[in-house]
């Protein structure tokens, strides 16, 4: 139908009456009385919810579902659409369904991890659209990430799986069309998937991909902010007291919020009311506290010393909304030193936490923009006998850089003053320049011998897309342009944007051009303008994908 006319769809498109296949009863009873019909494709949009007098529990009854070979404690949260996925599964050789991206994809709960690893092995999952970072934007004024799963029955060869995550760019904004591009395709290996210690492989690609999941997966392997807590004698972790009126702490003081440069906000005298006050060690200095949303460039952290002068009072109270780590007077400076890590105190390069509370978080940039749990900010690898595992390489920094400057602001909108603009400016030639040099110097080390490397040619912007090039050849002999560039949007728009298959989606290419010109092996990198495509960690993967070709070309 989208490469029909309206005037040839209003006038000449009839479709076959629907009357006898239209049913409106509950889909699991109709399931139980039809099992013996089958199916090519099954498509649809489950309801995420039952109707408001129904829980979910009680929806579905345990023998309607058990039918299909599955049950009520199978499903993580006892989620309403998941069932609905399975229960379309019976009756279709392939299914295409919209499911909550939360609960599929990056709940970490163990019931949520072993029911990845059996849908992921109990059936092919041929694609999944991943529309979390549209989540604001799908729906009107209900916030839910959602994604399209593409599967088929039949038990999976362990294929790798494609995981297309959707960005908010202009054309959604503005509800023209979907965009894909090149950079927004992974492809996760099936035991990725289905590993429990490498779950949070869908968010590294919400966040940039296959290099940022390799990094987060090594830091995974060290040891834990709370293990080290767990290890010292009488150092304590808890979140702050809980609301209530059951008693009240008069003429008090209480920490609000934390600045940018690490100080406790803090309202004195003020009148504390709690129904759980917990454990009055946990408010006795020394100890420091962790907001539990997310800073602006790092973790929002405060440390409060024994002798302090935020406060005359003995104690210092904070809420729920703050995690505590409190220590013996003896560990203060012990204590010192892991708040300096959490504030990037120690080295130019090391680890920023924020990067990895990002990574493994379950809620972050999926259900709200900031918010993260107790568990996911003490699950920061912290080693304090060998401070070297927690520095970056230099490509290392670069992910951590790209993501917490640019990645972060994905699912933001667009709007002049909106932080997801951040994205789609136009790049620089200062950028250009920088990634240049990041593209060549991750070939060099491999390639650059006998006088020879890669090197960064010109750079060119035409009307709409923006050169680079770049040689391999004898080193500071570059500097040829190959392109009329006057001539060349028309032929690269064919090349690079592809919508004539869906006018609901633009695909968007990257063009290479591979050329052998002067004694030099020429690739000539256009794309689009937008700053998201020159990146400096894009660099690394334009480089990565560039060794493949020349590799497979036996270069």
């Amino acid at each position: 139908m989208d490469k029909l006319e309206p005037k040839e769809i209003w006038n000449n498109l009839k479709l076959n009456s629907l009357r006898d296949n239209i049913q409106t009863q509950n889909f699991f009873v109709w399931a139980v009385e039809n099992k013996d019909k089958k199916f090519d494709l099954v498509i649809g949009n489950p309801p995420f919810n039952p109707i408001s007098d129904i829980s979910k529990k009680n929806a579905v009854s345990e023998s309607q579902i058990q039918q299909f070979g599955i049950s009520n404690k199978d499903i993580p949260n006892n989620n309403f659409a998941l069932k609905f996925f399975e229960g379309a599964m019976f009756f279709g050789k392939k299914t295409c369904l919209i499911l909550p991206s939360n609960v599929l994809l990056y709940n970490k709960t163990k019931s949520a991890q072993k029911y990845r690893k059996r849908i992921f092995t109990k059936f092919t999952i041929e694609k999944i659209l991943d529309f979390t970072h549209l989540r604001r934007k799908l729906f009107g004024s209900v916030d839910t990430p959602v994604c399209v799963v593409l599967a088929n029955s039949a038990e999976s060869k362990e294929q790798k799986i494609e995981h297309t995550v959707i960005k908010r760019i202009t054309t959604i904004e503005k509800k023209i069309a979907f965009e894909i591009d090149h950079y927004d395709r992974h492809f996760v290996c099936h035991d990725w998937a289905t590993d429990e210690k490498k779950q949070f492989v869908w968010k590294t690609n919400l966040l940039g991909g296959d290099r940022l999941f390799h990094l987060i997966y090594r830091l995974s392997l060290l040891p834990t902010l709370k293990g080290f807590i767990d290890s010292k004698n009488n150092w304590k972790e808890i979140r702050g007291f809980e609301g209530g009126k059951g008693f009240v702490k008069k003429s008090q003081a209480q920490i609000i919020g934390i600045t940018e440069s690490g100080e406790p906000e803090i309202d004195k005298n003020i009148d504390i009311y709690s129904n759980n006050l917990k454990d009055i060690f946990m408010y006795t200095p020394p100890f420091m506290i962790i907001d539990q949303v997310l800073g602006k460039n790092t973790l929002s952290a405060c440390f409060i010393p024994k002798n302090n002068n935020f406060t005359e009072k003995i104690y210092l109270y904070y809420n729920r909304d703050f995690i505590g780590i409190s220590v013996p007077e003896e560990d203060e400076h012990t204590l010192k030193d892991v708040f300096n890590f959490i504030r990037l105190k120690k080295t130019n390069n090391q680890l920023n936490c924020q990067l990895y509370v990002l990574a493994v978080s379950s809620s972050a940039l999926v259900l709200t923009e900031t918010d993260v749990n107790k568990s996911e900010m003490l699950s920061v690898p912290y080693f304090s006998e060998n401070e070297g595992y927690l520095e970056l390489s230099e490509t290392e920094q670069i992910l951590q850089k790209d993501v917490l400057e640019y990645y972060i602001h994905s699912g933001k909108a667009i709007s002049e003053k909106g932080q997801g603009r951040k994205l789609h400016e136009k790049v620089s030639q200062e950028q250009l320049e920088k990634f240049g040099k990041n593209f060549c110097d991750t070939l060099n080390p491999i390639y650059a011998k006998n006088g020879k490397s890669w090197q960064c040619g010109k750079f060119s912007q035409t009307q709409l897309f923006t050169i680079c090039q770049f040689g391999y050849g004898k080193n500071k002999g570059l500097s040829f342009q190959m392109f009329d560039e006057d001539e060349l949007d028309d032929i690269i728009k064919s090349l690079i944007y592809n919508n004539a298959s869906n006018r609901g989606i633009i695909f968007t290419r990257v063009c290479r051009i591979y050329k052998h010109l002067n004694g030099y092996d020429c690739v000539f990198l256009i794309k689009p303008h937008a700053i998201r495509y020159w990146l400096n960690s894009i660099a690394l993967r334009d480089a990565d994908e560039t060794f493949m070709g020349l590799k497979k070309a036996g270069r």
